[in-house]
């Protein structure tokens, strides 16, 4: 039997009311929130973090248009308009497998508040939506909490953008959850500093890799073919090497994947290597353990990565980010 308690009534203060309330700022409610602005609607921009961007800020995702080669036929959009205002203010570097840029997540915290400024959003962060304000069966507002309390934001129209329909599925929305079992791996992504470019991209070049590579054991794709001899920053041979010669773990052979941008600092800022299974992101006790094995077998990834991979061998990783794609929608 599970426990409960009872709650106490309330009163909540209401410290703003606005036309449109976007939930979650990441790229999709940043672009929701803008668009909506720029309409002439009184927008607010509601985040739970520090900054604007979700998962190209606070993960790391980058390769914001990794898909894009010559023939691509783009949406664009005020998508492309962060790839641009990244690229002009310089938090912007060329995406290896594309014909994109790669977007400096730290940067573009500051790209995002600029965007948010220039198109009068009222910004809210440091808020935490905990509970949708439901009336006659319509979303009237969100409450939200944070170091000042319990909170009321009121709003004509809500847009869940939280990615995971956190407001939809608490207002009682009929929502789709994949099964554990399903969901794709949570990814734990880190970047690495001290490379020696040089060196790096000459192991690259001597030892390519293409799209063809993910098809195995430990991928699967499906596509036309066309794709598959297109080049991809693809690793694996270091990890292999690595249990071969017992510096990590043999049961970490699923660690593998893709390198993003390199600087000629050696910056080299997106390595999604290490994947975990078995994980539900709606779970706060899976997240617990998803962020300590993902660090962990980060760490061992970064030991594999110096000894066995030409460049890496002087390299220190500074951040470490953890990423879940496929919860309830």
């Amino acid at each position: 039997m599970i426990e409960s308690i009872t709650e106490a009534t309330r009163q909540t203060p209401i410290v703003h009311k606005t036309q449109v309330l976007v939930v979650g700022s990441g790229p999709g409610g940043l672009a929701a929130a803008i668009a909506s602005s720029r309409a002439g609607i009184e927008t607010t921009l509601l985040e739970r973090y520090g900054c604007f961007g979700g998962n190209l800020t606070q993960v790391g995702v980058e390769g914001f248009a990794w898909y894009r080669h010559e023939k691509t036929i783009d949406s664009e959009g005020i998508g492309i308009e962060f790839e641009e205002r990244a690229k002009s203010m310089d938090f912007a570097s060329p995406e290896p497998q594309s014909i994109s840029h790669a977007i400096d997540g730290e940067g573009f915290k500051y790209v995002a508040d600029v965007l948010v400024q220039e198109a009068k959003i009222t910004p809210m962060l440091h808020r935490t939506m905990v509970s949708p304000i439901v009336e006659e069966g319509a979303i009237r507002g969100v409450i939200v909490e944070s170091k000042a309390g319990r909170e009321a934001v009121l709003a004509e129209v809500v847009i869940d953008a939280t990615g995971d329909a956190d407001v939809a599925c608490r207002a009682g929305a009929k929502v789709h959850k994949t099964p554990t079992e399903e969901m794709m791996a949570a990814s734990v992504m880190f970047s690495m500093t001290g490379v020696d470019k040089t060196r790096f991209m000459e192991n690259v070049k001597n030892n390519p890799h293409t799209y063809q590579d993910w098809c195995g054991p430990d991928w699967s794709m499906k596509t036309s073919g066309k794709e598959d001899k297109l080049f991809s920053p693809y690793l694996k041979r270091p990890f292999e090497e690595a249990i071969k010669q017992g510096l990590i773990p043999s049961n970490l052979n699923t660690i593998t994947g893709t390198w993003g941008a390199i600087t000629d600092q050696g910056d080299l800022s997106y390595l999604n290597l290490v994947h975990l299974a078995g994980l539900d992101a709606t779970n706060p006790d899976d997240l617990t353990k998803g962020e300590i094995e993902g660090r962990y077998q980060a760490i061992q990834a970064i030991k594999a990565l110096k000894k066995f991979n030409p460049g890496c061998e002087n390299a220190k990783a500074p951040k470490l980010w953890n990423d879940h794609r496929h919860k309830r929608h």
